[in-house]
């Protein structure tokens, strides 16, 4: 390289000649460069540097979104002049619409103006993602709050959202009720406190470790032992209207029963296993056979009441505790069944609110005992 060469590299400054190409507006078949003498490069450089940009790959266009007004607006008017009149007329607006994207547009167009017999549609694209959770009605009233909570330059996160949806709800607990509550009605008599239950899943770890620990001020890395210990088990706890708690439902991982622990259990707990320790069909009869019927039998027994007397049974909505085989079952063994609502159960499932929190602070204390006792060091 030349001395003068050398003196430019060494006066350069530190950024990158790129940061003065720019593309005219969207249009990335022309790009704008500086002239040479603009560029403080050589002859030589220059020639280099415009070869090199003119053939780097261009950008891809973006892809055009049209609205749901827009459509119908095009395929209403291409519905009465053909699709090639309607291109030609919306090329100015729409310089980027084909056939192939507005075809469709025009049969859906047709489908619903021949449904509600007019020429007024105010839908034409298929609707996408989940069905709503929520009835129509609250969650338009939902998102325009949230929308104007934003545009006034209100934060919004998960706890804002929930916030503004418990408020609609519990403002109409007569429309929207049956998202927050829900009413047992007993048609066949009076079930005693004894004889409605409530059931519920929870998973447990073998180490039921906090997710905080003491360490040195300034401390980088905090490492804690038995934090990446995932393996655990299902528990299905039970309790009645009166506080009764029934014995436990104990479901673990494995194919045989070598993988169930050899330990003495207090008197009516059930123990099993699957690949998963997930509570399945299976799991379910075997919960209602061995733990709920003998219990609902015993108390029918002791109160002297006939053996057509119902029992109530409140627990979760999930396939497992919905099917066929489950539900004759308890119609059987003559137990009423009430289902949670989907996505309410942080609200509406008793064990949840309460028993489930004192069992695993019970499993974490008892765990803290083991861990530091003579006989495990």
């Amino acid at each position: 390289m030349s001395g003068e060469s050398r003196n430019l590299s060494a006066n350069a400054p530190d950024m990158s000649i790129l940061m003065y190409f720019t593309r005219e507006g969207s249009n990335t078949q022309g790009i704008i460069l500086p002239s040479r003498e603009e560029s403080g490069v050589f002859h030589s450089e220059y020639v280099s540097i415009v070869t090199e940009v003119q053939s780097m790959p261009q950008v891809k266009r973006k892809r055009k979104t049209y609205r749901e007004g827009e459509k119908i607006k095009i395929a209403k008017y291409a519905d009465s002049h053909g699709t090639v009149n309607a291109i030609k007329h919306f090329r100015q607006d729409f310089p980027n619409l084909t056939e192939s994207t507005l075809r469709p547009w025009v049969a859906k167009y047709r489908l619903e103006a021949r449904k509600t017999s007019s020429s007024d549609c105010s839908q034409i694209s298929e609707k996408r993602g989940r069905p709503l959770l929520l009835p129509d009605e609250l969650d338009r009233k939902l998102r325009v709050f949230i929308v104007s909570t934003r545009t006034a330059g209100g934060t919004i996160n998960k706890h804002v959202i929930y916030g503004i949806l418990m408020g609609l709800i519990k403002s109409d607990l007569g429309g929207y009720g049956q998202y927050l509550n829900f009413v047992i009605t007993n048609v066949e008599g009076e079930i005693p406190d004894e004889l409605i239950l409530n059931v519920d899943q929870t998973p447990s770890r073998f180490v039921p470790t906090d997710n905080v620990t003491i360490a040195e001020k300034s401390s980088k890395h905090v490492s804690r032992k038995g934090s990446s210990d995932k393996r655990g088990i299902t528990v299905t706890l039970a309790e009645t209207l009166s506080g009764q708690i029934l014995p436990f439902q104990l479901i673990y991982t494995g194919k045989t029963s070598r993988s169930l622990p050899h330990v003495e259990f207090p008197a009516g707990f059930c123990l099993s296993y699957n690949e998963k320790h997930w509570s399945n069909e299976a799991e379910t009869m075997a919960l209602v056979n061995k733990i709920i019927y003998p219990y609902v039998a015993k108390v029918k027994e002791e109160l002297g009441l006939p053996e057509t007397q119902k029992a109530l049974l409140v627990w979760d909505a999930f396939k497992a505790q919905s099917t066929e085989k489950v539900s004759s079952e308890l119609e059987r063994l003559n137990i009423n069944v009430v289902a949670l609502p989907k996505n309410m159960t942080h609200l509406l499932q008793p064990l949840d609110l309460t028993t489930n929190a004192s069992v695993k602070k019970m499993e974490k204390r008892g765990f803290s005992d083991y861990f530091t006792s003579t006989k495990y060091r």
